[in-house]
């Protein structure tokens, strides 16, 4: 893959992802998704799919706020601002309607067009701060 199409599927991905739409098409069906944070792996496309949903359009409306990138051939890196409102339950805490900004990064790896996994880390003990912080 060029860097040039690595590009258009990551900007291809972001548009889905923030718009709540088909974004798991971009995934192979054996993606895997690790949370840095807490060391779990989701795999598959469904089960992917599903765990990034949930938290940018369930218990989030959400979006990445790109900061910084890094793109080769075959991997991208991104720095962003996880920003939105607390929408739905998260972490024990039912919707609150809190703005959340946190910083996160996400390390995407593609092959053939697909992204064949992610990596994430977002600073959970951050966003549950912000979650439960008094109006």
């Amino acid at each position: 893959m060029s860097v040039e199409h690595t590009c258009e599927t990551l900007i291809t991905f972001l548009q889905d992802l923030g718009g709540h739409g088909p974004f798991g098409r971009h995934f192979a069906p054996d993606v895997r998704l690790l949370d840095l944070h807490t060391g779990q792996i989701v795999s598959g496309r469904e089960a992917v799919e599903r765990n990034l949903r949930y938290l940018h359009a369930e218990a989030f409306d959400a979006r990445l706020a790109i900061t910084a990138t890094v793109v080769d051939d075959e991997h991208a890196s991104l720095q962003a601002d996880f920003v939105g409102r607390h929408t739905g339950a998260f972490g024990g805490v039912a919707p609150t309607g809190r703005a959340v900004d946190v910083p996160c990064d996400l390390t995407l790896y593609l092959r053939d067009g697909t992204i064949t996994a992610l990596a994430e880390y977002v600073p959970l003990d951050r966003l549950m701060q912000q979650v439960r912080a008094e109006p």
